[in-house]
């Protein structure tokens, strides 16, 4: 159950019970009684006088958090980014993407040649070259090589090849096809671009 639904199923479930709170008492042991020294008709309900305008502003007041349920819940879902659909994309429009979004960060390509190919670095550093990167160790032990640069690689599309970048924590992190290592602020930044 996604997040959505878990918070539909609260709205539903709470509108129910508003609707339950705000029933007018049924004839039986609930009924309509004039209580003497009161002014007004009260309802009595299994035995305690209760007035008229408790239960209205119980009712109003009910009514009311359950609108503010269902407002928080179409600010939430318009204020949600969908992730962009990176399934079609190549390494080459992965950087593009990250770049058209304002992250002003230089591409290294992972191969000698110069060839984009499907493993890059994309880092803060203007400075940084091929033979530097190469050096940087892709372990959790050695992530003080890596501030402000990032190793992205895109996968295969006939698949095949698992990366558990689970394990890298906040360093790393899977988007579509294309697996991420290194800086972790600047992962974080890199996927809140991709949610625009």
């Amino acid at each position: 159950m996604t997040a959505r639904e878990r918070w539909c199923e609260v709205v539903r479930r709470t509108c129910k019970y508003l609707l339950r709170i705000c029933e007018e008492p049924s004839y039986g042991e609930d009924c309509l009684a004039f209580v003497p020294g009161r002014r007004r008709f009260n309802a009595v309900r299994r035995g305690r006088a209760i007035h008229r305008e408790a239960i209205m502003h119980r009712c109003v007041l009910s009514w009311a958090i359950g609108l503010l349920l269902v407002l928080s819940l179409t600010l939430q879902s318009s204020t949600t980014p969908e992730p962009i659909d990176t399934s079609g994309w190549d390494l080459r429009q992965f950087v593009q993407s990250v770049q058209a979004a304002g992250l002003n960060l230089s591409v290294v390509p992972a191969r000698q040649d110069g060839n984009i190919g499907n493993s890059a670095y994309l880092t803060e550093d203007p400075g940084s070259n091929w033979l530097a990167l190469q050096m940087k160790t892709r372990s959790v032990t050695c992530l003080e090589q890596w501030r402000g640069t990032v190793w992205v690689e895109a996968l295969p599309l006939c698949g095949g090849i698992e990366w558990h970048v689970e394990e890298w924590g906040a360093n790393g992190c899977q988007i579509g096809r294309f697996i991420l290592f290194g800086d972790a602020g600047l992962i974080d930044r890199i996927v809140k671009t991709l949610k625009r």
